[in-house]
Protein backbone atom coordinates (compact mmCIF):
# COMPACT_ATOMS: atom_id res chain seq x y z
CA UNK A 1 0.00 0.00 0.00
CA UNK A 2 1.23 3.41 -1.11
CA UNK A 3 1.76 5.71 1.88
CA UNK A 4 3.10 9.32 2.74
CA UNK A 5 6.65 9.72 1.73
CA UNK A 6 6.04 9.38 -1.87
CA UNK A 7 2.53 8.37 -3.36
CA UNK A 8 4.62 4.95 -4.62
CA UNK A 9 6.84 4.31 -1.57
CA UNK A 10 6.06 1.64 0.98
CA UNK A 11 5.89 2.56 4.77
CA UNK A 12 8.90 2.09 6.84
CA UNK A 13 7.96 0.30 10.34
CA UNK A 14 9.33 3.12 12.48
CA UNK A 15 6.94 5.61 9.94
CA UNK A 16 10.12 7.08 8.85
CA UNK A 17 8.36 7.82 5.46
CA UNK A 18 5.92 9.82 7.00
CA UNK A 19 8.97 11.99 8.89
CA UNK A 20 10.53 12.36 5.91
CA UNK A 21 7.70 13.65 3.81
CA UNK A 22 6.94 16.29 6.78
CA UNK A 23 10.16 17.41 6.57
CA UNK A 24 10.57 17.47 2.71
CA UNK A 25 13.43 15.31 2.06
CA UNK A 26 13.92 14.53 -1.68
CA UNK A 27 15.90 11.18 -1.48
CA UNK A 28 17.24 9.76 -4.83
CA UNK A 29 15.23 6.58 -4.35
CA UNK A 30 11.96 9.21 -4.39
CA UNK A 31 12.93 10.27 -7.71
CA UNK A 32 13.61 7.12 -8.92
CA UNK A 33 10.31 6.22 -8.18
CA UNK A 34 8.73 9.12 -9.65
CA UNK A 35 10.61 8.27 -12.96
CA UNK A 36 9.52 4.35 -12.64
CA UNK A 37 5.85 5.54 -11.94
CA UNK A 38 5.60 8.34 -14.38
CA UNK A 39 7.62 6.56 -17.36
CA UNK A 40 8.59 2.98 -17.30
CA UNK A 41 5.52 1.99 -15.88
CA UNK A 42 3.56 3.53 -18.65
CA UNK A 43 5.72 2.21 -21.35
CA UNK A 44 5.94 -1.75 -19.83
CA UNK A 45 9.62 -2.67 -21.11
CA UNK A 46 12.95 -3.00 -19.26
CA UNK A 47 14.77 -0.05 -19.34
CA UNK A 48 18.34 -0.15 -18.70
CA UNK A 49 20.45 1.47 -16.43
CA UNK A 50 21.93 4.45 -18.68
CA UNK A 51 18.68 5.52 -19.35
CA UNK A 52 17.87 5.75 -15.58
CA UNK A 53 21.02 7.38 -14.57
CA UNK A 54 20.43 9.54 -17.28
CA UNK A 55 17.46 10.91 -16.16
CA UNK A 56 18.37 10.93 -12.24
CA UNK A 57 21.76 13.20 -13.21
CA UNK A 58 19.71 15.61 -15.30
CA UNK A 59 17.88 16.33 -11.63
CA UNK A 60 20.95 16.79 -9.97
CA UNK A 61 21.05 12.73 -8.88
CA UNK A 62 24.91 11.50 -8.88
CA UNK A 63 25.69 7.94 -10.48
CA UNK A 64 26.53 6.53 -7.25
CA UNK A 65 23.56 7.85 -5.85
CA UNK A 66 21.45 6.67 -8.51
CA UNK A 67 22.98 3.18 -8.29
CA UNK A 68 22.07 2.58 -4.74
CA UNK A 69 18.52 3.43 -5.13
CA UNK A 70 18.33 0.93 -7.81
CA UNK A 71 19.80 -1.34 -5.91
CA UNK A 72 17.97 -0.49 -3.03
CA UNK A 73 14.50 -0.66 -4.67
CA UNK A 74 15.28 -3.65 -6.18
CA UNK A 75 16.75 -5.58 -2.93
CA UNK A 76 12.59 -4.55 -1.60
CA UNK A 77 11.33 -6.35 -4.46
CA UNK A 78 10.21 -3.52 -6.84
CA UNK A 79 12.46 -4.34 -9.47
CA UNK A 80 14.00 -7.05 -11.08
CA UNK A 81 17.35 -6.63 -13.28
CA UNK A 82 18.57 -8.74 -16.21
CA UNK A 83 22.58 -8.82 -17.98
CA UNK A 84 23.62 -8.68 -21.39
CA UNK A 85 26.76 -8.34 -21.08
CA UNK A 86 28.48 -5.80 -19.17
CA UNK A 87 24.85 -4.00 -19.08
CA UNK A 88 22.16 -4.22 -16.82
CA UNK A 89 17.89 -3.59 -17.47
CA UNK A 90 15.44 -3.42 -15.37
CA UNK A 91 11.67 -4.67 -15.39
CA UNK A 92 8.81 -3.83 -12.23
CA UNK A 93 7.87 -6.97 -10.51
CA UNK A 94 4.44 -7.55 -10.59
CA UNK A 95 4.59 -5.92 -6.68
CA UNK A 96 6.32 -3.18 -8.26
CA UNK A 97 3.85 -2.39 -11.18
CA UNK A 98 0.74 -2.55 -8.61
CA UNK A 99 2.57 -0.30 -6.22
CA UNK A 100 3.12 2.38 -8.92
CA UNK A 101 -0.29 1.85 -10.48
CA UNK A 102 -2.35 2.54 -7.40
CA UNK A 103 -0.06 4.98 -6.65
CA UNK A 104 -0.68 7.12 -10.14
CA UNK A 105 -4.09 6.64 -9.85
CA UNK A 106 -4.09 8.30 -6.58
CA UNK A 107 -2.56 11.20 -7.86
CA UNK A 108 -4.06 11.43 -11.13
CA UNK A 109 -7.21 11.09 -9.59
CA UNK A 110 -6.58 13.48 -7.27
CA UNK A 111 -7.76 16.83 -7.26
CA UNK A 112 -10.90 17.02 -8.91
CA UNK A 113 -13.33 19.01 -7.67
CA UNK A 114 -15.51 18.20 -4.92
CA UNK A 115 -19.52 19.17 -6.07
CA UNK A 116 -23.33 18.68 -4.66
CA UNK A 117 -22.04 17.44 -0.74
CA UNK A 118 -24.92 16.74 1.08
CA UNK A 119 -23.88 17.55 4.22
CA UNK A 120 -23.13 14.40 5.44
CA UNK A 121 -20.11 13.41 7.61
CA UNK A 122 -18.65 10.16 8.45
CA UNK A 123 -17.21 9.86 12.05
CA UNK A 124 -15.20 6.99 13.17
CA UNK A 125 -14.11 5.81 17.17
CA UNK A 126 -11.18 3.87 17.00
CA UNK A 127 -8.38 4.15 19.48
CA UNK A 128 -5.19 2.27 20.35
CA UNK A 129 -3.72 2.01 23.52
CA UNK A 130 -0.54 3.99 24.36
CA UNK A 131 1.11 0.39 24.92
CA UNK A 132 0.84 -0.24 20.88
CA UNK A 133 2.54 2.92 19.97
CA UNK A 134 3.53 1.13 16.19
CA UNK A 135 -0.05 0.39 15.53
CA UNK A 136 -1.52 3.36 16.56
CA UNK A 137 1.11 5.16 14.58
CA UNK A 138 0.23 2.76 11.42
CA UNK A 139 -3.65 3.20 12.27
CA UNK A 140 -3.36 7.44 12.42
CA UNK A 141 -0.91 7.34 9.27
CA UNK A 142 -3.48 4.91 7.11
CA UNK A 143 -6.69 6.80 8.54
CA UNK A 144 -4.71 10.27 7.57
CA UNK A 145 -3.74 8.68 3.88
CA UNK A 146 -7.46 8.09 3.39
CA UNK A 147 -8.16 11.87 4.37
CA UNK A 148 -9.68 11.82 7.66
CA UNK A 149 -8.85 13.91 10.11
CA UNK A 150 -8.48 13.40 14.06
CA UNK A 151 -10.53 16.22 16.06
CA UNK A 152 -9.88 14.24 19.61
CA UNK A 153 -8.52 11.33 20.62
CA UNK A 154 -9.83 8.34 19.13
CA UNK A 155 -12.46 10.00 16.80
CA UNK A 156 -12.23 10.58 13.28
CA UNK A 157 -13.62 12.35 10.92
CA UNK A 158 -14.46 12.80 6.74
CA UNK A 159 -17.12 14.37 5.08
CA UNK A 160 -16.97 12.22 2.39
CA UNK A 161 -19.38 8.72 3.75
CA UNK A 162 -18.39 6.61 1.16
CA UNK A 163 -14.65 5.91 2.40
CA UNK A 164 -16.41 4.35 5.00
CA UNK A 165 -15.78 0.81 3.36
CA UNK A 166 -11.60 2.02 2.78
CA UNK A 167 -11.71 2.78 6.54
CA UNK A 168 -13.65 -0.75 6.93
CA UNK A 169 -10.30 -2.12 4.60
CA UNK A 170 -7.85 -0.31 7.18
CA UNK A 171 -9.42 -1.71 9.91
CA UNK A 172 -9.58 -5.10 8.93
CA UNK A 173 -5.47 -4.71 7.55
CA UNK A 174 -4.75 -3.62 10.91
CA UNK A 175 -6.67 -6.49 12.72
CA UNK A 176 -8.83 -3.39 14.49
CA UNK A 177 -12.65 -4.50 12.79
CA UNK A 178 -13.97 -4.95 16.34
CA UNK A 179 -12.40 -2.22 17.75
CA UNK A 180 -14.03 0.54 15.68
CA UNK A 181 -17.20 2.21 15.58
CA UNK A 182 -18.73 4.44 12.24
CA UNK A 183 -21.49 6.78 12.10
CA UNK A 184 -23.11 8.84 9.39
CA UNK A 185 -25.11 11.91 9.22
CA UNK A 186 -25.48 15.39 9.34
CA UNK A 187 -24.02 18.04 12.00
CA UNK A 188 -25.57 18.82 14.88
CA UNK A 189 -26.71 21.71 16.52
CA UNK A 190 -24.22 22.06 19.08
CA UNK A 191 -20.94 23.59 17.90
CA UNK A 192 -19.90 24.67 14.10
CA UNK A 193 -18.62 22.94 11.84
CA UNK A 194 -16.01 25.22 11.06
CA UNK A 195 -14.28 24.35 14.44
CA UNK A 196 -14.35 20.15 13.53
CA UNK A 197 -12.62 21.12 10.24
CA UNK A 198 -9.90 23.67 12.21
CA UNK A 199 -9.40 20.68 15.41
CA UNK A 200 -9.41 18.13 12.33
CA UNK A 201 -7.00 19.55 9.68
CA UNK A 202 -4.00 22.03 9.73
CA UNK A 203 -5.40 23.63 6.26
CA UNK A 204 -2.83 26.34 7.34
CA UNK A 205 0.00 23.68 6.63
CA UNK A 206 -1.49 22.60 3.07
CA UNK A 207 -2.28 25.96 2.09
CA UNK A 208 1.65 26.98 2.30
CA UNK A 209 2.39 23.65 0.44
CA UNK A 210 0.34 24.64 -2.09
CA UNK A 211 1.41 28.29 -2.37
CA UNK A 212 5.17 27.10 -2.84
CA UNK A 213 3.90 24.85 -5.10
CA UNK A 214 2.73 28.00 -6.97
CA UNK A 215 5.85 29.95 -6.69
CA UNK A 216 7.84 27.07 -8.22
CA UNK A 217 5.87 26.28 -10.96
CA UNK A 218 4.03 29.48 -12.07
CA UNK A 219 6.90 30.84 -13.96
CA UNK A 220 6.11 27.87 -16.50
CA UNK A 221 2.75 28.88 -17.67
CA UNK A 222 4.78 31.70 -19.51
CA UNK A 223 4.98 30.79 -23.15
CA UNK A 224 8.91 30.19 -23.70
CA UNK A 225 10.43 33.05 -25.63
CA UNK A 226 11.66 31.94 -29.72
CA UNK A 227 15.34 30.64 -29.59
CA UNK A 228 17.20 32.31 -31.89
CA UNK A 229 17.08 30.68 -35.26
CA UNK A 230 20.31 28.10 -35.98
CA UNK A 231 23.21 28.95 -38.44
CA UNK A 232 23.98 26.23 -40.91
CA UNK A 233 27.09 25.62 -38.55
CA UNK A 234 24.42 24.48 -35.43
CA UNK A 235 24.59 27.67 -33.34
CA UNK A 236 22.38 30.57 -33.17
CA UNK A 237 22.81 33.89 -32.86
CA UNK A 238 23.50 34.06 -29.19
CA UNK A 239 25.75 30.80 -28.90
CA UNK A 240 25.21 27.16 -29.18
CA UNK A 241 21.91 25.50 -29.59
CA UNK A 242 21.34 22.33 -27.43
CA UNK A 243 21.01 19.12 -29.03
CA UNK A 244 18.11 17.59 -29.13
CA UNK A 245 19.09 15.09 -26.25
CA UNK A 246 19.15 17.88 -24.23
CA UNK A 247 16.08 19.42 -24.54
CA UNK A 248 14.89 15.60 -24.09
CA UNK A 249 16.42 14.97 -20.87
CA UNK A 250 15.17 19.17 -19.99
CA UNK A 251 11.34 17.80 -20.71
CA UNK A 252 11.58 14.81 -18.70
CA UNK A 253 13.55 16.62 -15.71
CA UNK A 254 10.93 19.13 -15.55
CA UNK A 255 8.21 16.79 -15.95
CA UNK A 256 9.39 14.60 -13.18
CA UNK A 257 9.88 17.69 -10.77
CA UNK A 258 6.09 18.66 -11.30
CA UNK A 259 4.94 15.29 -10.80
CA UNK A 260 7.39 14.77 -7.78
CA UNK A 261 6.16 17.66 -5.80
CA UNK A 262 2.56 17.51 -6.98
CA UNK A 263 2.29 14.04 -5.51
CA UNK A 264 2.70 15.05 -1.61
CA UNK A 265 -0.64 16.46 -1.81
CA UNK A 266 -3.10 13.53 -1.83
CA UNK A 267 -1.68 13.02 1.37
CA UNK A 268 -1.28 16.24 2.80
CA UNK A 269 -4.74 17.59 0.97
CA UNK A 270 -8.12 15.84 2.74
CA UNK A 271 -10.18 17.27 -0.07
CA UNK A 272 -12.68 18.95 2.20
CA UNK A 273 -15.84 19.79 -0.23
CA UNK A 274 -15.74 23.79 -1.04
CA UNK A 275 -18.56 24.68 1.57
CA UNK A 276 -15.18 23.45 4.30
CA UNK A 277 -12.70 25.64 2.35
CA UNK A 278 -10.92 29.08 3.12
CA UNK A 279 -12.16 32.01 0.57
CA UNK A 280 -9.85 31.74 -2.18
CA UNK A 281 -8.20 28.58 -1.64
CA UNK A 282 -4.65 27.77 -3.14
CA UNK A 283 -5.39 24.40 -3.83
CA UNK A 284 -7.69 25.46 -6.53
CA UNK A 285 -5.39 27.45 -8.54
CA UNK A 286 -2.11 24.37 -7.93
CA UNK A 287 -4.53 21.71 -9.36
CA UNK A 288 -5.34 23.71 -12.53
CA UNK A 289 -1.64 24.72 -12.78
CA UNK A 290 -0.02 21.39 -12.40
CA UNK A 291 -3.30 19.65 -15.20
CA UNK A 292 -2.16 22.36 -17.54
CA UNK A 293 1.96 22.45 -17.08
CA UNK A 294 1.29 18.06 -16.93
CA UNK A 295 -0.78 18.43 -20.46
CA UNK A 296 1.35 20.86 -21.87
CA UNK A 297 5.07 18.43 -21.13
CA UNK A 298 3.29 14.99 -21.26
CA UNK A 299 3.81 14.15 -24.95
CA UNK A 300 7.44 15.42 -25.51
CA UNK A 301 8.09 14.30 -22.23
CA UNK A 302 7.37 10.50 -23.14
CA UNK A 303 8.26 10.87 -26.88
CA UNK A 304 11.93 12.10 -24.92
CA UNK A 305 11.81 9.21 -22.88
CA UNK A 306 11.40 6.86 -25.77
CA UNK A 307 14.38 8.05 -27.67
CA UNK A 308 16.25 7.95 -24.45
CA UNK A 309 14.92 4.54 -23.61
CA UNK A 310 16.36 3.16 -27.28
CA UNK A 311 19.21 5.02 -27.51
CA UNK A 312 20.33 3.70 -23.98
Amino acid sequence: MATPDSVYEPEGPDGSALRRRELGQTSARSLLLTVLGEFVLPAGEPVWTRALLDVLGALGVEAKSARQALARTAGEGLLTSDRDGRRVRWSLTPAGSELLSDGAARIYGFGRPTTGWDGRWLVLLASVPESRRRLRHRLRTRLAWAGLGSPAPGVWVSPDPGKEARVAAVLDELDLAGSGYSFVGHYGGIGHADDIVAQAWDLDVVERAYSEFLDEFGPHLAPPSDAPAPTASGRGAGGPVASTADDGCDVLARQTRLVHAWRRFPFLDPELPAELLPEQWAGSRATELFTTLHERWDAPARAAWADLARRA
